[in-house]
């Protein structure tokens, strides 16, 4: 059905071209149909410089002439039959309104809110539908200048499960304009990973599994890195790495269930009170 909305727009057209515009400078003929110089007004955006109106202008009699050839060469071979597309266009038409409704009733009634335990219940009932593409993992790092004096003191600090050693570090990176990326709850992938940090491997499992501290080194920078906890390829991935992929799932999910549910309503009320028959 892709090419009903083209057909359609087709129809269109050439419907509108049949007019005659006595005022108008024509701008193009395809045998009998004629595009107008008005026409053409209306699809040039107030404003348009002169040289952007003309290559506009040029490309849409240029379009025009072409379809309309097409459109005259197809109705030279083709039947009133398979010319015949009202079954179409209005099915066409039927489907545009269900739409519409429908995308309406959603935007009114459909809730919205997935809560955290939502999430965490259609993970546990549904873990076995998950697997990792490619490796994740929890991480911090920090980006220091070369020769940077207190890098030993940082090191320390990114080392430490301490709580407050992640607050200090925090606090001598504003201080010294240094980038970190302190988050300890959120997965990012080794490939996003590797986009903010020069890692040079070939095994990246190798690497994760053994690499827990790491300083990487390209001038001008030294990158410290500490990775907390990962998941390897193939794996079940943490909750929180799929948690928009649920949401969607859910809301898809509630979303189907209401239009479902609102048709049948409207068939069972319908037929109470009488207003279908099924013969």
């Amino acid at each position: 059905m892709r090419y009903i909305p083209i057909l359609f727009i087709i129809l269109i057209c050439a419907s509108c071209n049949n007019n005659k515009h006595e005022d108008d400078d024509v701008m193009a003929r395809v045998y009998e149909k004629y595009l107008y110089s008005s026409e053409l007004e209306k699809l040039i955006p107030a404003g348009t410089s002169p040289k952007d109106s003309l290559m506009l202008a040029k490309n849409f009699i240029n379009n025009w002439v072409r379809q309309n050839l097409v459109i005259h060469q197809a109705e030279r071979n083709l039947t009133e039959e398979q010319m015949d597309f009202e079954q179409q266009l209005e099915s066409y038409r039927n489907s545009l309104i269900i739409y519409q409704y429908e995308k309406l009733l959603v935007e009114q009634k459909l809730d919205t809110v997935v809560s955290e335990r939502q999430i965490q219940e259609y993970y546990e009932e549904n873990q076995h539908n998950f697997e990792l593409r490619e490796n994740v993992l929890i991480c911090n790092y920090i980006i220091l200048d070369e020769g940077t004096e207190i890098k030993e003191k940082i090191t320390d600090l990114l080392k430490s499960d301490e709580e407050a050693a992640q607050e200090q570090i925090l606090f001598l990176c504003d201080s010294l304009g240094l980038d970190c990326y302190l988050n300890n709850q959120n997965w990012i992938s080794f490939s996003e990973l590797s986009r903010q940090i020069p890692i040079k491997t070939m095994d990246e499992e190798n690497f994760i599994r053994n690499k827990s501290y790491s300083e990487i080194k390209e001038d001008p920078f030294i990158y410290l890195l500490r990775i907390r906890d990962f998941k390897i390829e193939g794996e079940s991935p943490p909750v929180n790495y799929v948690k928009d992929d649920i949401k969607r799932v859910i809301l898809n999910k509630r979303k189907t269930s209401l239009i479902k549910q609102m048709e049948e309503d409207m068939f069972n009320a319908a037929l109470q009170k009488n207003e279908i028959d099924i013969y």
